[in-house]
């Protein structure tokens, strides 16, 4: 098997799009202003962890619970807890037996 460790960060951002059929099997995405820059910069600082923006974050509501930073003057939201863990459960299994694997292939 592969020894090489995978480092992964989870960052959500709302956003619009614009999206083109290119061809029969392809779409290709267009985002309005800089959507992708600053998803890509949330993503970065996230480390094994789920971070949102403000806009996810409040169309959530008291689904989830999370933790505030400020990162770069902007508000950033770390999921700790989603509350309906029973509506969620499998996915919830799912990604913690993940996270369980990979931290088992870490230590070998």
């Amino acid at each position: 098997m592969f020894k090489q460790k995978i480092n992964y960060g989870i960052g959500i951002k709302k956003g619009e799009l614009v999206i083109k059929l290119s061809s029969e099997k392809f779409l290709e995405f267009t985002p309005f202003e800089n959507i992708l820059s600053e998803l890509k910069k949330i993503a970065s600082l996230s480390n094994k962890e789920v971070f949102l923006d403000e806009n996810i974050r409040n169309s959530l509501g008291s689904n989830i619970k999370t933790e505030k930073i400020l990162v770069n003057g902007k508000n950033i939201y770390i999921v700790k807890e989603i509350v309906d863990k029973e509506k969620h459960a499998k996915f919830i299994g799912s990604f913690l037996r993940r996270m369980e694997d990979e931290e088992k292939k870490a230590k070998d």
